[in-house]
């Protein structure tokens, strides 16, 4: 990846000539697809990804709603439609409902590993200093969305971090924001970037395939977040994500990118509150 809309793979040409030298940014990308799957079965591979995907997201909405239906009903029995259906709901019915979401996300990802959808991946957990950087970019998306939206002056774009934390003061505060700031990069990129973006990729990747799979599962991740006002921007970050896993062949930078861009949201919240 050289720059924006440059993709390069450096060894795609040189395997293409018959050269062997060289070859770490392409032994990167081999390492996220699939190496086992015969080319007459990508179809049926992909598929499983998808099913896999949609799967784990049916999955968490279920688990949440049970969740946040048995919460409700031992809290709140006597008001648990007016809680649920609330445009504020009380901090603990989010939380519930969060957890229920990533319990989904985490049996989507368990079951595509563990049925051989998607190739182990030793790498993803590896750490490394710089990885401290990629918080930064976090940051700076987050701010390059926002001057993308700043012409339109939508005044709804901050409802969806409002409705979560509405609710909550202090201890509840600081609680829901380790679950949305750190919480969800965790489960959501082992779900679209570790599952979706590499069962995209599959056992041949090449320019092509990279897009297609970069952008298919960077769109199925802002889809899945339900927010049409934020839909492009969040477009935008999953996309960032696939070229931050692309380049480093872990996981651990896209969740610190992804923890960056949620935190500043955070922090422009604190804020706001502080200047009220």
């Amino acid at each position: 990846m050289e720059g924006p809309g440059d993709v390069t793979f450096p060894n795609l040409e040189a395997r293409e000539r018959g050269a062997t030298r060289g070859g770490s940014s392409f032994n990167k990308l081999l390492a996220l697809g699939l190496m086992n799957p015969p080319r007459d079965g990508e179809i049926r591979r992909v598929a499983q990804v998808v099913v896999a995907a949609v799967l784990a997201f049916v999955a968490g909405q279920l688990l949440a709603v049970l969740l946040q239906g048995v919460v409700v009903a031992l809290v709140h029995p006597a008001g648990a439609t007016a809680v649920l259906t609330s445009a504020s709901p009380p901090w603990w019915a989010t939380a519930t409902g969060l957890v229920g979401l990533w319990g989904g996300f985490a049996i989507g990802t368990w079951l595509a590993f563990s049925r051989g959808v998607v190739d182990p991946w030793p790498s993803a957990w590896r750490l490394r200093w710089s990885d401290v950087g990629y918080l930064l970019l976090g940051v700076a998306l987050q701010g390059v969305v926002a001057l993308i939206y700043a012409p339109f002056h939508l005044v709804h774009l901050s409802q969806p971090v409002h409705k979560i934390f509405d609710g909550s003061r202090g201890s509840t505060f600081v609680l829901l924001a380790l679950m949305t700031a750190v919480g969800a990069p965790i489960f959501e990129e082992w779900l679209f970037r570790g599952v979706l973006f590499r069962g995209f990729l599959g056992s041949e990747p090449s320019r092509a395939r990279w897009w297609l799979s970069s952008l298919a599962s960077a769109t199925l991740f802002g889809l899945a977040h339900g927010e049409w006002i934020q839909l492009p921007g969040l477009v935008l970050l999953g996309w960032v994500l696939t070229v931050v896993v692309t380049r480093t062949g872990r996981l651990v930078p896209s969740m610190c990118t992804h923890v960056g861009f949620n935190g500043i949201a955070l922090v422009a919240l604190v804020a706001q509150r502080a200047h009220s």
